[in-house]
């Protein structure tokens, strides 16, 4: 069954946007010590990635498949990890995608948004 959405996958664009830097912002001041502590920081970056993954149901095939510097995919996977694994998340993973994908990731979609 496919979704019928209420908004436009531009909107969902933005929402991906946004958590990514909400993401950075949260991390800023974090060590990986930090992040893997229980607290409100973990949570809402586990939250934000989250909604990265829902977000990516409603961009179209066709518009993923044109814009591939995008990891639609892999937003997608890590949503299923957070939420299938939500008692042992995969700290690591998370980390190294803050620590070395995400910032280029946000400037990518940003430019994508800006052309759209």
């Amino acid at each position: 069954m496919i979704r019928r959405s209420l908004r436009s996958y531009r909107s969902y664009l933005q929402d991906i946007l946004n958590a990514m830097n909400n993401i950075i912002d949260y991390k800023s001041n974090l060590t990986y010590h930090d992040y893997c502590l229980p607290g409100p920081y973990r949570d809402a970056i586990l939250y934000n990635f989250q909604i990265m993954g829902e977000a990516v149901k409603h961009i179209p095939r066709s518009f993923q498949n044109k814009n591939k510097r995008i990891p639609w995919n892999y937003m997608a996977a890590i949503r299923n990890d957070i939420v299938h694994e939500y008692y042992d998340p995969d700290d690591e993973i998370v980390w190294s995608i803050m620590q070395v994908d995400l910032e280029n990731n946000a400037v990518d979609l940003k430019q994508l948004l800006e052309n759209f």
